[in-house]
Parts: C-alpha cells; sequence; structure tokens
C-alpha cells in the first residue's frame, strides 16, 4: 500500500565551521589527527587548531546547537562538505541519527570536479555508491544495518540548484517494503 505523507520544511541553515567573516574554523576534529603531538603543548595550539575547541574557545554554541537541530528533524542536508576525517564526529553523529528513526533522511549535495560530462549511468551509480561508503565508513554498524541505512541516503551530484527545490515539489513515498525521497 503506497500513501503520501506531508511534512513542512524549516530550512535551517547551519554554520558549525563559522563563515567566511564570523570565526571561520579550520583544522582537524580530535588531538589523534595532530601526527606531532608535541604541538599540543604549544599554549593556544589545541583552541586554534581543533575544531570543537575553537568554537568553544570563542564562546559559541555552534555544535550544541546543530545537534539539537539535527536531532529534532527528520530530514537534512549536507552541502559543501568533504566527509572527511576531520569531522569524523559529525558524521558518526549523524550515521547514528539515521539508524535511531527509520523515518529520517538524509540528502548530500556532492560536487565532484571528476565526474564525466557524459550521462553515464554506470559512472553515475559509482559516484553515489562511493559518497554513501564514504558517509558510512564512520560507523561501526554491521553489513544488514548499513545496507538498510544506504537505502535513506540521497545522494544529489553537481547541482547549481542546493536547496531550492520547492517544499511542494518533495514527497515522501511510503511502501511495506522501503521508503523514497522523490521530486516531482
Amino acid at each position: 500500500m503506497n500513501y503520501e505523507r506531508t511534512f513542512e520544511i524549516k530550512p535551517t541553515v547551519l554554520h558549525i565551521h563559522g563563515t567566511e567573516t564570523y570565526y571561520p574554523v579550520f583544522g582537524v576534529g580530535e588531538t589523534y589527527q595532530i601526527a606531532n603531538d608535541s604541538l599540543l603543548s604549544f599554549s593556544g595550539f589545541a583552541e586554534s587548531m581543533i575544531k570543537p575547541q575553537s568554537i568553544q574557545s570563542i564562546g559559541e554554541l555552534w555544535y550544541d546547537n546543530a545537534m539539537n537541530i539535527i536531532r529534532s528533524s527528520q530530514i537534512i542536508c549536507i552541502n559543501g562538505m568533504s566527509l572527511g576525517e576531520s569531522d569524523s564526529i559529525w558524521w558518526d553523529f549523524v550515521n547514528q541519527w539515521l539508524n535511531n528513526d527509520s523515518h529520517r533522511r538524509l540528502i548530500i549535495f556532492w560536487y565532484s570536479k571528476k565526474l564525466p560530462k557524459s550521462n553515464s549511468f554506470y559512472e553515475r551509480i559509482q559516484t553515489i555508491n562511493f559518497v554513501k561508503e564514504k558517509m558510512l565508513y564512520y560507523s561501526n554498524f554491521s553489513k544488514d544495518t548499513i545496507e538498510k541505512i544506504k537505502k535513506r541516503i540521497h545522494v544529489i551530484i553537481n547541482t547549481q540548484s542546493v536547496l531550492q527545490v520547492p517544499a511542494s515539489q518533495l514527497k515522501i513515498i511510503e511502501s511495506d517494503r522501503e521508503t523514497e525521497l522523490v521530486t516531482v
């Protein structure tokens, strides 16, 4: 039995690493990612190079606010992120978030210079699978759980209109077997 579920979109753009003009944050996510741990003995190094400490040291609550918003969301979008190790605390958090509720969806807007200009179905599927696997790399889920979660990760490649899909054009179609996010 298919049915349509409507939902409200409350677009909240989170800049968890600041912006170009307001405390841009660069660095790593955790101390183990620093190859030369003697650098940690320098005053101010950790506060300027370890992202969570940088944000805390300037008195911002970006991480706490972001986690609260993510926890209360059914759909989140990731844009402009490499899904790299320096943000692995976020990927682990989002993976747990996805795993905790089968109605949750993750949309990843992925940009790649390497994508061919052709309309190769095979290459597109390979890229989508690469992005999903990269995201789930930061989880410790079983193979079965990973396969279930992969169905709720949607990858949009090299779009020029990130987050410009009108809410009226988003639908979630549910059946007994599977749920998918579609644009109409």
